[in-house]
């Protein structure tokens, strides 16, 4: 049962909430739902005139998740800022997982750098630390590299196995 309903009557009506400095507070001990029909890019808007924006679940225990979806449109994430962190995806006890489920050729996971460097860093101390793998029986690992060049730098052994019937390990250079 509703206490209170504030209801704007006509189909171009409007409800329009304007609080002072000392801001606007909505709780609740149930549900809070913020739900628009609208059909459009901005059906609804946060926005945070000066300052950040804070989406927080402090009491959460596990499986009681912040979950972003978008069914049938794209989940964007822009910063403008130039900073050398202008965006941070972290995770204080846990693993990070990026998947792309049941995508088809070309609709790759796609990480670029423009004008700077990627960096892969692991502190496991375990033989895979980092893993990169081609699962598929027809799949391969291509690395390119410019005029510097491409350093493989060990402290441990460094083996590189060709099986198969016409598998070969080849090296070759234009140095003369």
């Amino acid at each position: 049962a509703d206490a209170i309903k504030i209801v704007a009557a006509t189909t171009a009506g409007g409800i329009n909430m304007d609080a002072g400095t000392s801001g606007l507070d909505i709780d609740s001990t149930g549900v809070v739902n913020i739900a628009s029909a609208k059909n459009g890019a901005s059906a609804v808007v946060l926005t945070a005139s000066a300052g950040g924006v804070d989406i927080t679940a402090t009491g959460a225990a596990g499986g009681e998740d912040i979950n972003i979806t978008a069914t049938g449109s794209s989940i964007n994430l822009t910063s403008t800022e130039n900073v050398a962190d202008s965006i941070v995806i972290s995770s204080t006890n846990g693993g990070i997982d990026i998947t792309a489920a049941n995508a088809a050729a070309g609709e790759d996971i796609d990480i670029t750098a423009t004008g700077s460097s990627i960096n892969l860093t692991s502190t496991e101390s375990h033989a895979d630390a980092i893993k990169i793998v081609a699962a598929t029986s027809a799949g391969g690992i291509n690395m390119d590299a410019g005029t510097s060049g491409l350093d493989v730098d060990s402290v441990g052994p460094i083996s590189m196995v060709a099986t198969g019937t016409s598998s070969d390990i080849e090296i070759t250079t234009a140095h003369t």
